[in-house]
């Protein structure tokens, strides 16, 4: 195992159709692993090149759609169901989409969280949708570690000498 790998803390996740991103927390940066059907990516996000962070919620619009639908159609098989001898089928069915509009109401109201940021060649991004306190740490924790690191930076840096004004004409 290489030594970059060692010294990491996963801290989040995300899931899509045919990919996946973890972002894990190193000592000076963020590395984030995507891996997709066929190709496995690690980026960097450091520190000292973080431009800006943000932290917002979003609606997840193929979700909504996702819920909606689910419900829609639970909702047509019960009203198909219930004339006859399959009543007990569209009970049931009637009780999936409470739970699909349930979690449809439960999005809108909740939201996910997202923490951005941006450095100067790569991206972060960082979606919870339960763990919102946690959420909410993590970006107090990355403002603290980016802040001190970039504050070291700046220290250490050479002081910057004004440029000497041009000779007056006379």
């Amino acid at each position: 195992m290489k030594a970059s790998t060692k010294a990491r803390t996963r801290i989040g996740a995300e899931a899509g159709f045919a990919w996946r991103r973890r972002v894990y927390l190193a000592q000076d940066a963020l590395e984030i692993d995507e891996i997709g059907p066929a190709v496995i990516e690690r980026r960097r996000v450091y520190f000292d090149d973080v431009l800006a962070m943000t932290y917002h919620r979003r609606i997840s619009v193929a979700a909504l759609i996702l819920f909606a639908l689910c419900a829609v159609l639970c909702v047509f098989i019960a009203i198909l169901t219930f004339g006859g001898d399959a009543a007990v089928v569209g009970a049931v069915c009637l009780v999936i989409a409470a739970f699909f509009a349930t979690g449809f109401v439960v999005h809108l109201l909740l939201r996910t969280d997202v923490i951005t940021i941006y450095g100067r060649r790569t991206m972060a991004r960082l979606t919870f949708t339960v763990r919102k306190a946690r959420a909410r740490r993590i970006f107090q924790d990355l403002v603290a570690r980016i802040r001190a690191r970039q504050a070291q930076m700046a220290a250490s840096a050479p002081p910057v000498l004004p440029n000497p004004s041009p000779p007056a004409d006379a």
